[in-house]
């Protein structure tokens, strides 16, 4: 019996999912606990496993497609099953499988344009909208190739090889040669605005920023030291331990940080009501950069650890996106 797979709820507050990649394609066999697709959400990028085993009859949303929280999103089969009913993804409708020729239906008249919703918005699959904003195309004069008009990848494919051909060749090598750009000269048009789509990682920390800026008081001290004493001092403790526990300067740094905040408790503090709340636990915040964005690592209890357990006990934690 054919069993249907839905974008599975990863997160207490998770609405919706990015179908990253299929791991396992249509007519593949696959088990209960191998990885079926990657989803990514507003946290992380999350490896997902089928709870059935049998066969990839269909992917019912294309790569890249924002998914709903409980959308199917697949069908797996019995080996030689005849399904009889495919369920439709909310986002990508099942479509007949395409062939991998580009279709020649492209820039046209107003008799071929894109079919429309009821409230006047044009039909397309959440990629194609994705591939028709990066490449600057117009889904208003395509002709959909999907279910009911829908413009899905292949029509922006077929419309951009067009676009291509359709430069002429005298003005493809005077744009290749030229190498100054025209503000250079002070004239010329200015560019369009652009528009770049975030995933979900950096969506999470412009909405972090926000709101840390806008609720927390910020204030910054300058302050110039000798660090000679400090490498020198490094360098003696790193020649007493092995390998994998040498410490770094950065590890100095959060040592005397969380120091500096023991000594003075009125900068470890926030404000509830009418009273000050000054803090027992001294815990830093490291940004770290990753692929698409920042992490804040924290150290807790920084200034009770020895600096060699800076990076190691109780840490690091990941708290939140920055």
């Amino acid at each position: 019996m054919a069993e249907t797979v839905s974008m599975p709820k990863l997160g207490f507050d998770m609405a919706e999912g990015t179908l990253v990649r299929w791991v396992k394609s249509e007519g593949e066999t696959v088990g209960k606990g191998d990885v079926l697709a990657e989803i990514e959400t507003d946290k992380a990028t999350v490896e997902v496993e089928s709870s059935f085993e049998g066969i990839v009859y269909k992917h019912l949303v294309e790569e890249k497609a924002i998914v709903p929280v409980g959308t199917p999103i697949a069908v797996i089969s019995a080996p030689g099953e005849e399904v009889k009913y495919i369920p439709s993804g909310e986002t990508s409708p099942v479509p007949a499988r395409e062939d991998k020729e580009l279709p020649a239906a492209v820039q046209a008249s107003p008799k071929s344009q894109a079919d429309t919703d009821t409230d006047g918005r044009i039909k397309a699959s959440p990629l194609a909208k994705r591939m028709a904003e990066e490449n600057h195309l117009d889904l208003a004069n395509l002709r959909g190739s999907g279910p009911g008009g829908r413009v899905v990848k292949k029509d922006i494919e077929a419309a951009l090889v067009v676009q291509k051909t359709a430069k002429p060749d005298v003005a493809l090598e005077k744009e290749q040669r030229s190498s100054i750009p025209a503000s250079a000269w002070g004239s010329g048009q200015v560019p369009a605005d652009e528009r770049v789509s975030l995933n979900k990682l950096r969506q999470a920390i412009a909405r972090r920023m926000v709101e840390s800026k806008q609720s927390v008081p910020h204030f910054y001290l300058t302050y110039e030291v000798n660090a000679a004493p400090l490498l020198d001092l490094r360098k003696q403790v790193n020649n007493l331990l092995p390998d994998d526990e040498k410490t770094s300067v950065n590890d100095f740094i959060i040592k005397a940080a969380a120091v500096a905040l023991r000594s003075y408790p009125n900068l470890n503090a926030s404000l509830q009501g009418n009273e000050v709340l000054r803090h027992g636990h001294i815990n830093i915040g490291v940004a770290v950069a990753i692929e698409g964005g920042l992490l804040t690592i924290v150290s807790r209890d920084a200034d009770l650890k020895p600096v060699r357990d800076i990076p190691r006990k109780g840490s690091p934690l990941v708290t939140q996106f920055t």
